[in-house]
């Protein structure tokens, strides 16, 4: 088993994150109570500040988007733990701006018509042969399914071929992507972990590019890149290689969080899981949509993101509550419970897939909104399309490590390859 200590040793998330007291304590305080504490203090006030401190608690859907819609004014404070991971110009730590744009524009410029249909293939395939190979024992949804479905993507829509024992290359991303999303100011042990989690990463994606320069597979995103002599005179190879770690270091994590987490809620609610059902049954993949899409934002994926003020600026603009924020002042923003804001969600608590679609903030909001989120939505199509077209139950609890769902049993009855 690998260890997630020492110099010689391969990375792993779930050594790290060994079950036991401690690590149900912290997941609870991640997953429930910090969730709660942000939902009262919402109630009585949706932007709070932290008194004596340049701390800001933002809580209320409509000062979520606030934030998200004034990028100058309110900055990612991600790029110096870019730089400790060696990670340049990772677009979701980038200001707004010529750099930003630039990065976006070329990384757009590598997609191509047809390529949701190939990921929808790639993902489709993968999880009839998963469902085929389920047997009739337990079977792990999060490990033997979603993440299998997830990497095959990884390897053969985004070329970048995995080694036979691909789980430290897995572990890594997800925990240099936790380091770069979480909290501010990490312990050194904290970044020296981080640089030993990527040093699963780096190679391979190192390996990826020398493989395509050779013989560009113009099927897979790297290989169109070394194909087009155009693309490459615009967009450098440092780019693309930034520019490739951010596609698979933003899609792997939340896939798998997601989808998780999706899995638990339609467990959890009867209604949900035969609405899903019934839509995978009948093919209508647009209304599956909207039931998982309705789950996760129930469960979402991640209690908190940060932001950081750039000059002294007010929150509730054109409101009669403008709120001073100091310039450097450290933003606290949650998605996960401004989706749940009383004064915008109708009824936030209760299982609805037919709201309306400007009451989610799944994928972020305006500046930085997910540039994967409609691969992400194929996936969760095909994923849940073909699962819950079985006889699906859960035989145990879920294992969580940190905050990704890492484990859970269930059992598929009655198959239906048609």
């Amino acid at each position: 088993m690998a260890l997630a200590t020492g110099d010689g040793e391969r990375f792993s998330l779930a050594d790290l994150h060994p079950p036991g007291v401690a690590e149900a304590i912290k997941f609870r305080l991640v997953d429930r109570l910090i969730p709660d504490a942000f939902s009262l203090l919402q109630r009585v006030r949706p932007v709070a500040r932290v008194p004596f401190t340049q701390w800001f608690f933002v809580t209320g859907f409509d000062a979520n988007q606030e934030v998200f819609s004034r990028p100058g004014d309110f900055v990612t404070p991600y790029e110096s733990k870019c730089e400790v991971l060696g990670w340049r110009d990772f677009m979701l730590a980038l200001p707004d701006g010529e750099r930003y744009r630039h990065i976006l524009e070329q990384t757009r410029s590598l997609w191509r018509a047809g390529d949701l249909d190939q990921v929808r293939a790639i993902t489709r395939n993968a999880a009839r042969a998963a469902i085929n190979d389920a047997g009739s024992d337990s079977f792990d949804f999060i490990q033997n399914y979603s993440v299998r479905a997830a990497l095959t993507v990884v390897e053969e829509y985004y070329g970048v071929p995995l080694p036979q024992l691909h789980q430290p290359f897995f572990d890594g991303v997800l925990f240099g992507s936790g380091f770069v999303f979480g909290l501010p100011n990490p312990s050194p042990e904290k970044e020296r972990m981080a640089q030993k989690a990527m040093r699963e990463v780096w190679p391979v994606i190192d390996d990826a590019m020398a493989a395509q320069r050779a013989h560009p597979r113009e099927d897979t995103v790297l290989g169109r890149y070394f194909a087009d002599p155009e693309l490459q005179a615009q967009f450098s190879t440092a780019d693309m290689r930034s520019a490739i770690m951010a596609m698979i270091g933003g899609f792997l994590p939340t896939n798998t969080n997601g989808n998780g987490r999706i899995l638990e809620t339609l467990f959890r609610i009867a209604p949900a899981m035969a609405d899903a059902r019934a839509a995978a049954t009948a093919g209508d993949l647009a209304r599956l949509l909207s039931v998982l899409h309705e789950a996760m934002r129930l469960k979402y994926i991640l209690p908190m993101l940060w932001r950081r003020a750039t000059k002294d600026t007010v929150l509730g603009v054109g409101t009669d509550r403008e709120i001073p924020v100091p310039a450097g002042s450290t933003i606290v923003l949650s998605n996960q419970v401004a989706m749940k804001d009383r004064r915008r969600i109708p009824n936030p608590e209760r299982y609805d897939p037919d709201r309306s679609r400007h009451q989610y903030m799944l994928y972020g909001h305006d500046f930085h909104y997910c540039v994967g989120a409609a691969i992400n939505d194929v996936m969760l199509e095909e994923l849940f399309g073909a699962l819950l077209t079985q006889d699906v139950a859960r035989t145990g609890s879920t294992r969580w490590v940190g905050m990704y769902p890492w484990q859970m049993p269930i059992r598929i009855g009655a198959k239906d390859n048609s």
